[in-house]
C-alpha cells in the first residue's frame, strides 16, 4: 500500500470517530437536561422546599370552620362574666328613706284623714286615761299624708295637742294617737305619738278631731244620737265599719260597733277596773271588721 493511501484512510477513520463522539455527547446532554428538569419538578412538591413549608404552615394556622369545635369562638350559652358586668348593669337600690317625708303632703281638705277607732274606756289600769287612744286612716291609694304640725283635741274649744315632727300615714295606712307613751308590755303595742293627759276622751261621749292649718280634716261626735257610749261596754273600742271608711260615713252612729277582737290583757292593777278581767278589744293600726 502506498503511503498516500494509508494517510487517507487514517484521516477518514478519525473523521468517523469524531462524528460518533458528537452524537453520544448530544444524547448525554439531552438526557441530563431531562433528568435536571424532572428533579426540579419533583422538588416543587417536596415538603422540604420553602414554598411547601410556607403552605403547610399556612394550612396549620387556618382554624377549622367549625364553631362547635373551635374553642376560640365564645359559646352563646355561656353566661357573661358577672364580675365584669355587675357594677355596670345593676341599678342602685332605691333609698326607701327618700322617703315618704319628701313626697308626703299635709292634709288640707276634709276627709283626707279619717278617724276609724276610739278607745275611750280601757280596762285593767289604775288610771284608764293613760291607756286611751284613737286610730286614724288614710283612704288615699296614692298619697302619703304628713300629720306633723296638725293638731288633735278631744273636742272643739278644748286644749289642742300639736303633733310634733312627722307623723306619716301612707296610702291605705293606719296610725295611732295615744294618751301616753305606750309599750308592748303595758299596752300591747307602741303608739305612733303620745298626746298626753291634757286631752282626754270621755267614756260617755266626746268629739275627737284633727285639724291641719286651721282646716277641720275630720271629727267624730260619738256622744251624738245613734252612737252607743263606750262606757257601756268597757274595754272595747268603738270602731268604724270597714265598709264605711270615710269622713262622712263616720258621722253616722250605725256605721260604728264595738270590737270583738281581743288584743291585750292589762295587768297594771291586777286586772281590776271592770270589763272582762282586764282584757281589751280592738284592732290598733289595722283594718276593722265590718259592722253588722
Amino acid at each position: 500500500m502506498s503511503r498516500r493511501l494509508a494517510v487517507t484512510m487514517m484521516l477518514a477513520g478519525s473523521l468517523a470517530l469524531g462524528a460518533c463522539g458528537d452524537d453520544d455527547g448530544g444524547n448525554d446532554d439531552d438526557n441530563g437536561e431531562e433528568r435536571d428538569t424532572g428533579t426540579r419538578d419533583a422538588s416543587r412538591n417536596d415538603a422540604t422546599t420553602p414554598d411547601a413549608a410556607r403552605d403547610a404552615a399556612r394550612d396549620a394556622d387556618t382554624p377549622d370552620i367549625d364553631a362547635g369545635t373551635d374553642s376560640s369562638v365564645p359559646d352563646a350559652s355561656s353566661p357573661p362574666d358577672a364580675g365584669g358586668d355587675a357594677t355596670v348593669d345593676a341599678a342602685p337600690p332605691l333609698d326607701a328613706g327618700i322617703d315618704a317625708g319628701s313626697s308626703a303632703v299635709v292634709p288640707n281638705a276634709a276627709g283626707q284623714i279619717v278617724i276609724t277607732e276610739i278607745m275611750a274606756s280601757p280596762v285593767g289600769y289604775a288610771d284608764d286615761s293613760l291607756a286611751e287612744w284613737i286610730e286614724v286612716h288614710n283612704p288615699s291609694t296614692t298619697i302619703t299624708y304628713n300629720l306633723g304640725s296638725c293638731v288633735f283635741s278631744d273636742k272643739a274649744g278644748d286644749s289642742d295637742f300639736a303633733i310634733p315632727g312627722q307623723l306619716l300615714v301612707p296610702p291605705g295606712g293606719y296610725r295611732v294617737l295615744a294618751s301616753a307613751t305606750f309599750t308592748v308590755a303595758a299596752n300591747g303595742f307602741v303608739g305612733d305619738v303620745a298626746y298626753g293627759s291634757g286631752t282626754g276622751l270621755s267614756s260617755m261621749g266626746d268629739s275627737p278631731e284633727i285639724r291641719c292649718g286651721g282646716t277641720l280634716i275630720d271629727a267624730v261626735n260619738y256622744g251624738a244620737a245613734g252612737f252607743t257610749a263606750p262606757g257601756t261596754n268597757q274595754g272595747r273600742t268603738l270602731q268604724l265599719s270597714s265598709a264605711s271608711l270615710s269622713a262622712t260615713a263616720n258621722d253616722t252612729g250605725s256605721n260604728w260597733c264595738f270590737s270583738n277582737a281581743a288584743f291585750f290583757q292589762a295587768t297594771v292593777d291586777g286586772g281590776v277596773g271592770g270589763g272582762d278581767a282586764g282584757v281589751n278589744y280592738g284592732t290598733p293600726r289595722a283594718e276593722n271588721r265590718a259592722c253588722p
